[in-house]
């Protein structure tokens, strides 16, 4: 239902805030600009941290989801339907 889809989208908008807010801290730990042991400014270090990891994310993501992909199966299936395509044109 729409109401299941806007909790998803909660849910996943809340995860990825936590752990964007979690590399954008450890990136102000290694990259930042500190007084004493207080931090002062992140850096453009720390957030590009937090896109690199994003990123490597998404590669690793797109890897997973593409070894789920059967080549072989999606040939014959594109196969037939263009050859109902071309023999309802010819038609």
């Amino acid at each position: 239902s729409n109401e299941d889809v806007k909790i998803a989208l909660q849910k996943r908008m809340g995860t990825a805030t936590v752990f964007g807010g979690a590399v954008l801290d450890i990136g102000g730990g290694l990259f930042g600009e500190k007084d004493g042991d207080v931090l002062v400014s992140y850096g453009l270090a720390a957030y590009g941290l937090v896109f690199v990891v994003q990123a490597a994310a998404m590669v690793i993501a797109s890897l997973v989801l593409l070894r789920r992909v059967n080549v072989k199966e999606f040939q014959t299936k594109a196969e037939t339907s263009m050859s109902a395509v071309l023999a309802t044109e010819v038609d």
